[in-house]
């Protein structure tokens, strides 16, 4: 047992070597302020850490500031965009319904309609090269399969991992993607119609009556003029749909592999997926409330 004065001259050595630890930290962290913003070439060498010996502290870390070191890392960085054109196409969604029209003279919420249905068909055409990307294919080969069309590109990459599993171009899945491709290509490259122009009053026309027609599974009309909120509600249940089946169902993949090749900025090792929280963003919870669309692919599940 320690008597009074022992205990008191413990306390202060304690008291003491916790004051130089502290100092001598600070004094570190100046130093790798200094070599951050290249203020300073030279070459430090301190201890900064702490332990104990018996029941005294001391230090016995030991830090080297190299001269000319740079607190700075290089490393790869993947743009993927799918996360971002999935946002895109359910929050131009959200804004179609909650536009008030009489704020506007002109019909101000078609443009969002559109904007979200063709964010929806891009996130077709970008997880097919997410997956071909994935792949260390060399550089010559990778350009060739590059070129192909994006359904071949899923199917080239089911393959890929199982070469037994059969790529099914006639399910209900599939053959919704390919109508929205269809609509999509409508988009770019305008097709010509015949059609009956009435005459209305001082020179104008209008074309209204010309029908372009619609998609055979989907019914989803040709002219971008005729989209309506629900047919953007279409197109992205009908994406969603085929990725829970392509991934979870075809590729067998759990949702850290499939978040990884979607959504991740690293190099993809999928024998060894990292994962991330797709729930800690509520973005998607209206969508799976109100319109069933479960992004069950990326883990989504609905706040409660």
């Amino acid at each position: 047992m320690e008597d009074g004065a022992e205990a008191t001259a413990r306390g202060d050595q304690v008291r003491q070597r916790e004051g130089e630890h502290k100092a001598t930290r600070e004094k570190a962290d100046q130093v790798l302020e200094l070599v951050a913003a290249g203020k300073t070439q030279d070459r430090h060498s301190m201890s900064i850490g702490f332990s104990w010996s018996g029941k005294v502290p001391c230090v016995n870390y030991r830090l080297d500031v190299e001269e000319g070191m740079r607190m700075e890392e290089t490393k790869e960085h993947y743009l993927r965009t799918f996360e971002t054109l999935l946002y895109d196409a359910v929050y131009q969604l959200y804004f179609a319904f909650d536009i008030n029209l009489d704020d506007y003279k002109d019909d101000v919420r078609s443009p969002f309609v559109r904007a979200s249905t063709l964010s929806s068909m891009l996130l077709l055409e970008c997880g097919a090269n997410c997956l071909i990307d994935s792949l260390d294919l060399p550089k010559s080969y990778y350009i060739d399969i590059d070129k192909l069309p994006f359904l071949s590109k899923f199917e080239f990459f089911l393959h890929r991992l199982d070469q037994n599993q059969k790529f099914d171009r006639g399910c209900k899945e599939v053959q919704a993607i390919l109508e929205l491709k269809k609509i999509r290509d409508t988009y770019v490259h305008p097709k010509v119609r015949r059609g009956t122009y009435l005459y209305l009053s001082r020179g104008f026309f209008s074309a209204r009556t010309s029908e372009h027609g619609q998609t055979g599974f989907l019914k989803f009309p040709h002219d971008l003029r005729k989209w309506d909120r629900e047919h953007a509600i279409l197109a992205l249940r009908s994406v969603n749909d085929f990725y829970n089946k392509y991934f979870l169902e075809w590729c067998q993949f759990d949702v850290d592999a499939v978040v990884d090749l979607l959504l991740s900025s690293e190099k993809v090792d999928i024998a060894s997926p990292v994962g991330a929280c797709i729930d800690c963003i509520g973005g998607l919870d209206r969508a799976v409330v109100e319109w069933g669309i479960d992004f069950k692919f990326i883990g989504k599940r609905c706040a409660n």
